[in-house]
């Protein structure tokens, strides 16, 4: 198949897995082409079946990595638009499948427009705050409700995200859900070994997060938790990523005179080496439609302490894989790390568990799931598709 991946250029999930699954479609014999505004802080592990396409060059700077732009100005649409129609036109996609709601269901919409019956099969993927947060806008979802009408089939992440879709933009059937995955390569036991805090009690205990540290985030919470923690037991918290509330955590740490014991990593493109050495991961978001950060903290053998949102729940399974506390409740969070770290026979239990759940969200059962939804909308394009396909790009389209 020839397939078409729109997704965005920083270092979020939505992107994590668009890159991924084009690394796999590819691996497994498809043309791919990705679409982005920069090249994605994320590496291409098979560029021999991968054609990049980018409006500029060079990659995001430090300060905007973490950025999550879903507004864009007429000429960027213009141009993201004619470099989409231009490989339809070149190279007849079958599928064009875009990761996170906006802008790309509107260049979808877009396309659609302009190719009618010609276009390829369009398939969107619903990743996060696309539904969490704009689907309770009221101007902006009913903006997403017009032209998700152009959208062939949609996806997304876990079935509480594909409700929430259901609610919000007026589905008549929900999505079909195809988990975020992770390649479980990339986890193999050898490379889990040696790499634990073997002796917590002659080693401080090492919490992580990672993350864009967005507001939705709640990195502050992160914070808090670690604060309590410290009140009770020497431990070390490490923080991966960049992002806008990162800066007012460091405050934080300094006003309560802990920053000693955190470390920030900054921005990683792979961070599994750092990951494996942690005892227990820590999210505090206020959303989450299925966290990757979570899926790879189980594979690399680290439990979870998380809020109870979202999908959360189909990967942290309280005292299996780790732990859930309600939003805001920092004490019974600061409690449940305490039992953790006091009970050696429970870290070593939860650390195989977590593995074990892991392989519920490989990369190959979502890959495959995917194909078969390529195939399926495939099969619709093959009866009804017009005999040629000819595209001329106006520079006079209108995009109001």
């Amino acid at each position: 198949m020839k397939i078409g991946i729109m997704c965005h250029s920083s270092c979020g999930g939505s992107v994590r897995i668009s890159v991924d699954l084009a690394n796999a479609l590819a691996e497994r014999g498809n043309k791919v082409h990705l679409f982005s505004p920069h090249p994605p802080e994320l590496s291409f592990e098979n560029k021999s079946g991968i054609i990049l396409h980018y409006l500029v060059p060079g990659r995001l700077n430090k300060a905007k990595r973490s950025l999550l732009v879903t507004e864009w100005p007429q000429n960027k649409m213009r141009a993201f638009v004619g470099m989409i129609l231009s490989s339809i036109e070149n190279d007849s996609l079958d599928i064009l499948h875009y990761h996170y709601a906006l802008p790309f269901a509107f260049v979808a919409q877009i396309i659609k427009k302009k190719l009618g019956s010609l276009a390829p099969q369009i398939i969107g993927t619903l990743h996060g705050t696309d539904v969490s947060l704009y689907g309770k806008d009221p101007v902006k979802s009913k903006q997403l409700i017009e032209c998700f009408e152009s959208t062939d089939a949609f996806t997304t992440v876990s079935q509480s995200h594909a409700d929430l879709a259901v609610k919000y933009f007026n589905f008549s059937s929900s999505p079909t859900v195809i988990p975020n995955f992770v390649d479980m390569e990339k986890f193999k036991d050898k490379n889990l070994s040696n790499t634990k805090n073997s002796d917590l009690k002659a080693n401080p205990p090492i919490i992580i997060h990672i993350s864009n540290f967005r507001p939705i985030k709640d990195t502050l919470t992160v914070g808090k938790i670690f604060s309590l923690i410290k009140k009770e037991i020497d431990a070390k918290l490490w923080l991966v990523g960049v992002g806008p509330d990162l800066a007012g955590l460091k405050r934080f740490f300094k006003e309560k005179g802990i920053e000693k014991s955190v470390y920030y990593w900054g921005f990683k493109q792979d961070y599994t080496h750092i990951l494996r050495r942690a005892d227990l991961s820590l999210i505090t978001s206020l959303s989450e439609s299925f966290s990757l950060f979570t899926l790879e903290s189980l594979a690399s053998k680290v439990p979870v302490l998380a809020t109870n949102v979202g999908g959360l729940s189909d990967l942290v399974i309280p005292e299996k894989t780790g732990f859930l506390f309600p939003l805001g409740d920092i004490h019974l969070a600061s409690r449940l790390a305490l039992n953790f770290f006091s009970d050696s026979d429970k870290q070593k239990l939860l650390k195989t568990n977590a593995r074990e759940h892991s392989y519920n969200f490989t990369l190959e059962s979502s890959v495959c799931a995917y194909e078969e939804l390529y195939k399926s909308r495939m099969r619709y394009y093959q009866l009804n598709k017009p005999p040629d396909r000819r595209v001329v790009f106006s520079k006079d389209l209108n995009f109001n």
